[in-house]
């Protein structure tokens, strides 16, 4: 089991929680957004945290990689990184886990988590959830130019017409673009 998963899953579970629970105090029409994002998220934690349970009780203790037994460092015939790698894997570690790709990678996802938030409060929901889809989709997913327009396209649409005119709610607009908009409004 990966710990840094796990860690996560419980952060993640103690916001909604907790949103949840702030938010039940709150008038019916002011709660509802919270819990119709808040039970199913509480609800998707839970599960993952029952899977990461289950990975990890049906963890085995290695005492080998590949049902050979872990060489010592430096044995006949047995390359030194090698032999590392068949020990770190044998004490149950997470090798990739301390791969400087991965931590890279994690890094990026939690630097598009952070400028979401932030561009959200600047900018607003309808100014950055497109430009957000739009640079997510094309320089980390690696998804082609048709795909990176169409989808956002089509996602912020579907989210204008559902928010704006099915449910009526009105969405942060931003603190730059609330102050652009009454400074040319005079």
């Amino acid at each position: 089991m990966r710990y840094s998963r796990f860690v996560m899953t419980i952060l993640m579970l103690t916001i909604f929680t907790v949103m949840v629970a702030i938010s039940s105090q709150y008038p019916a029409g002011a709660r509802f957004m919270t819990f119709v994002v808040g039970f199913p998220a509480i609800a998707l934690c839970l599960l993952q945290l029952v899977l990461d349970l289950r990975e990890f009780r049906n963890e085995t203790p290695r005492a080998a990689v590949g049902g050979m037994p872990a060489a010592p460092a430096g044995a006949p015939g047995v390359p030194a990184d090698v032999s590392l790698q068949m020990q770190m894997n044998a004490g149950g570690l997470a090798v990739d886990a301390y791969n400087p790709e991965t931590v890279r990678k994690e890094l990026i996802v939690w630097g598009y988590i952070l400028a979401l938030i932030g561009s959200i409060l600047f900018f607003g929901f309808y100014i950055t959830v497109p430009i957000f889809l739009v640079v997510f989709l094309r320089f980390y997913a690696e998804a082609s130019w048709r795909m990176t327009i169409l989808l956002p396209a089509a996602v912020c649409a579907f989210l204008y017409v559902l928010l704006g005119y099915v449910f009526r709610m009105t969405l942060h607009i931003g603190f730059v673009t609330e102050y652009l908009l009454d400074r040319i409004s005079g």
